[in-house]
């Protein structure tokens, strides 16, 4: 039987598993970015949420509202699976860019769907971290609905 180090020593010793194989799966690296990215957006939203104001501003203060809160548990979910299956992530930026400035919060939400569709492949392959992703991105289509066609 194949053997996997396990971060945690207690964990490791509890299992059994000790010592390490080549052809253990390889954590992602743009899995923290994934999980960062969302934390950005989740603070973006929230501020475009309390500044809404004039016509739609309730109907957008509301989409935001489930946006920027769906979207925090949705990362910590990937994040918590993503490290029961490989160990603690570093949860950071690179050159990934998400628009900051004077654009509408619909942008900003498109940039990370847009990001995940390019880079989820590296986010984890496994059937339980896709669905994750999956979900990341079902929040952003219904924000993006809700903000753009919802007034």
């Amino acid at each position: 039987m194949s053997k996997i180090k396990l971060n945690d020593p207690a964990a490791a010793e509890a299992c059994g598993e000790v010592g390490t194989v080549a052809d253990a799966p390889q954590p992602m690296p743009l899995a923290g970015v994934l999980v960062a990215l969302c934390f950005e957006v989740r603070n973006q939203a929230h501020v475009a949420h309390l500044g809404a104001q004039g016509d739609g501003s309730y109907a957008k203060h509301m989409a935001l509202d489930e946006f920027y809160n769906d979207i925090i548990g949705a990362a910590d979910a990937y994040a918590e699976n993503w490290q029961g299956r490989y160990g603690l992530m570093t949860i950071g930026m690179h050159e990934a860019s998400i628009p900051r400035d004077n654009v509408p919060i619909e942008a900003v939400i498109a940039a990370l769907r847009d990001w995940i569709d390019q880079n989820r492949a590296k986010c984890g392959a496994e059937s339980e971290l896709q669905n994750l992703i999956d979900n990341i991105q079902s929040i952003c289509n219904k924000a993006i609905y809700k903000l753009t066609y919802l007034h």
